[in-house]
C-alpha cells in the first residue's frame, strides 16, 4: 500500500490526518506531565517510556509537514516506512548514545530505543490507515456492480443514492449486464460480492466495498463507513458480509423487498 501512486488530493488529506496525530501526541505529552505521573506514579510506564512512545508520533509527522512545506520532499509523496525508520535510528543514537556520552545524569536504557520504536509502528500504521481512507474517500467511484435479482440490494442502491452528501448519483449496475465475453473474470467476482470499481482502477469487494459507499453518505452513515474499510475489522466486515450475502434473498423475502432489476 504504501509504495501505490497516490493522488494529490489524497497525499494533502492524510498530511492534515499526521498533524492530527502530532497535535495528539503533544496533547498526550502534556497530560502525562500534568496529570499522568501523579495519578500513576506507582506505575513505571508513564514515568520513564509514555513520553519515548510519543517522540516519533509527534516529530515525525512535524518534520514531514516542515519538508513538504519547505520542498524537501515533493508534494506527491507520502511519509514512507524508511522515513520513520530513519528517525528512530537518530533518536535511538542521539539519545541513547550521545547524550550520555556527555550529560552525566542521563543513563543509557535499551528500552527507550523499544519506546520509539513502538511509537513509531503505531504512526505508521495510522498513517496508512489514513492513506487507505483518504484514498477510498476521495477517488470518485466509477461504478458499482450489484446482484439485480436481489430485492434488498435493489432497494440498498436506490437508499444510497437518495442519502448521498453531494448531488452526482453513484452508477449502480446489475452485474447480470456485464459481458462476459469481454470480461468473464469481473462476472465472476461480482457473483459473489458486491465491487466498487473506482475511477484510478482500484477495485473493492465485500466489507470494503459497502464501506467505500457508506463514506459518502450523509452522517452517521459516512462513520459506518469508516468502521467497514479499518484493516483491523476486516475479518469481522468480510464475514458478516458473506454471511448477508449467502442469505440476501431471504432477507429481501423477509423484508418485502422483492422488486428486483432483473427478473
Amino acid at each position: 500500500m504504501a509504495h501505490l501512486k497516490y493522488d494529490r488530493v489524497v497525499i494533502d488529506r492524510t498530511a492534515q490526518y499526521l498533524a492530527l496525530a502530532a497535535l495528539i501526541g503533544g496533547v498526550l505529552y502534556g497530560l502525562n506531565r500534568l496529570a499522568f505521573l501523579t495519578l500513576f506514579s506507582e506505575t513505571p510506564f508513564f514515568r520513564t517510556s509514555f513520553d519515548d512512545c510519543l517522540a516519533l508520533i509527534v516529530f515525525v509527522p512535524l518534520s514531514y509537514l516542515a519538508a513538504r512545506k519547505l520542498h524537501v520532499i515533493p508534494d506527491d509523496e507520502p511519509l514512507r516506512f524508511w522515513h520513520i525508520g530513519l528517525f528512530w535510528v537518530i533518536f535511538s543514537l542521539f539519545f541513547e548514545v550521545a547524550v550520555p556520552q556527555f550529560l552525566l545524569n542521563r543513563t543509557r536504557d535499551p528500552y527507550d530505543v523499544l519506546a520509539y520504536a513502538s511509537g513509531g509502528l503505531v504512526l505508521w500504521m495510522f498513517n496508512l490507515m489514513a492513506l487507505d481512507y483518504s484514498h477510498l474517500r476521495q477517488t470518485v467511484i466509477n461504478v458499482v456492480y450489484y446482484d439485480g435479482t436481489c430485492g434488498i440490494c435493489e432497494a440498498l442502491t436506490k437508499w444510497s443514492n437518495q442519502n448521498l452528501r453531494r448531488s452526482f448519483p453513484l452508477d449502480f449496475k446489475p452485474y447480470q449486464l456485464i459481458d462476459q465475453g469481454s470480461d468473464k473474470a469481473l462476472f465472476d467476482r461480482a457473483q459473489k460480492s458486491v465491487v466498487v470499481r473506482l475511477i484510478d482502477g482500484t477495485e473493492l469487494m465485500h466489507g470494503r466495498a459497502v464501506g467505500t459507499i457508506l463514506l459518502r453518505l450523509k452522517f452517521p452513515w459516512n462513520w459506518c463507513g469508516w468502521f467497514l474499510i479499518a484493516p483491523f475489522l476486516w475479518p469481522v466486515t468480510t464475514v458478516s458480509y458473506r454471511l448477508f450475502a449467502r442469505f440476501r434473498h431471504k432477507i429481501s423475502a423477509w423484508t418485502g423487498n422483492t422488486a428486483c432489476k432483473i427478473e
